[in-house]
């Protein structure tokens, strides 16, 4: 199977790498505007094909499927170009812009039965699966709550702010571990470093049940973290992305009501900490984009729909999207909402003056890549 990879920034360099190291599928073209950048990745790949044109991967009838790696304001019409010129498509997040064009992809991949699979790269992590499994088996109990925690120094972005880079990974997590849409989303952050671009963001999310998670992300803190905190009634678990190993931890603690008698009669119920065990259990290694790209080439072969497809990528963007009305509304409570009332723009997307959130551009030339012509 011939692929493309459109975009040979880190991402596409990272793709390029575990694509080129799996049976049955060649990169064929890889295409990028940057021409030092292709000059320096045409030497590192002699046997790749590279170009400074979409056009070339489009008119290539051997190739059957892209990986969109490009600025986020890019991915939404390169992925429709692709999906309507009959390629297979796995586009890095966030996907698109607004849920209408999800839907706009969606409907270009089902009508070509082609394959449009979003790069949520957090499902296809061994210790988070584990962890879903975990807890779809009643190990922690009734779930509680979430806390996600996202932060670093930089990389510092302008063309979207920290809501749309790094919340984005949190919100496919939580899609993966609670699977229901939120009932309400707020969100509240500042802009420290650039107008207008936030770069810090406390995302507070509601699910049916009383079920509570929040995200923090930010490009300006002393320390990489990458935490997810799960609590049930039962037992609490934390998985560690950064942790060379043991990444998942569950901890067999909790609180309990205790009666405590009183005298003459006079007892009453207290609530106790419970410290139990510390469970490391042993997970398989495997490099989750591995994983993501063998799901993507097995669903292509087999006609299947993907773990992230449209539906997935549909309830990560209508969660951005309300926490983004929320960011600019100083916190106000906002309901996903998951269908488009009209067709969606298609134009590229910069960098929204007021918001730091991908917004419509004044032409199809201003992200730097043409909307391919049929």
């Amino acid at each position: 199977m011939d692929l493309a990879v459109v975009g040979a920034g880190r991402w596409g360099q990272n793709y390029l790498r575990v694509l080129g190291e799996m049976p049955g599928c060649r990169v064929k073209w890889c295409v990028d505007l940057d021409p030092r950048r292709l000059e320096v990745m045409g030497a590192r790949h002699p046997t790749i094909s590279f170009s400074s044109r979409l056009e070339d991967v489009l008119a290539d009838t051997g190739v059957e499927a892209v990986v969109v790696a490009t600025p986020p304001a890019t991915h939404f019409p390169i992925a429709l170009a692709c999906l309507e010129h009959g390629k297979h498509v796995l586009v890095e997040k966030p996907c698109a812009r607004t849920t209408g064009e999800i839907l706009r992809l969606r409907e270009a991949a089902a009508s070509r039965q082609k394959v449009f699979m979003a790069g949520h790269i957090m499902e296809y992590n061994p210790a988070l699966q584990w962890l879903k499994n975990y807890l779809q088996e009643g190990r922690l109990g009734n779930l509680l709550y979430l806390y996600l925690t996202r932060t670093g120094l930089g990389t510092v972005r302008q063309d979207v702010n920290v809501l749309w880079d790094l919340a984005v990974h949190d919100l496919t997590i939580l899609r993966f571990l609670v699977g229901a849409e939120p009932e309400a989303i707020s969100a509240q952050g500042a802009c420290y470093l650039q107008p207008g671009v936030h770069d810090l963001v406390f995302v507070t999310l509601k699910f049916p049940g009383n079920v509570m998670a929040q995200i923090h992300a930010t490009w300006l803190a002393p320390r990489k973290i990458r935490q997810v905190t799960v609590v049930g009634d039962r037992q609490m678990a934390i998985f560690d992305d950064v942790a060379g190993e043991d990444k998942i931890r569950v901890y067999d603690r909790g609180v309990n009501s205790l009666y405590e008698p009183g005298g003459a009669g006079e007892g009453g119920y207290a609530m106790v900490p419970r410290y139990g065990d510390i469970y490391l259990p042993a997970i398989t290694v495997q490099e989750p984009l591995a994983g993501q790209c063998r799901h993507f080439l097995d669903c292509i072969r087999e006609g299947k729909e993907p773990l992230t497809g449209w539906q997935d990528a549909l309830w990560v963007i209508a969660a951005l999207e309300a926490a983004q009305r929320s960011l600019e509304s100083q916190g106000l409570c906002h309901t996903p909402t998951l269908a488009a009332p009209g067709p969606p723009d298609i134009r590229p997307a910069v960098l929204s003056p007021r918001s730091g959130a991908p917004g419509p551009a004044s032409s199809p030339l201003a992200s730097g890549w043409r909307q391919p012509q049929r």
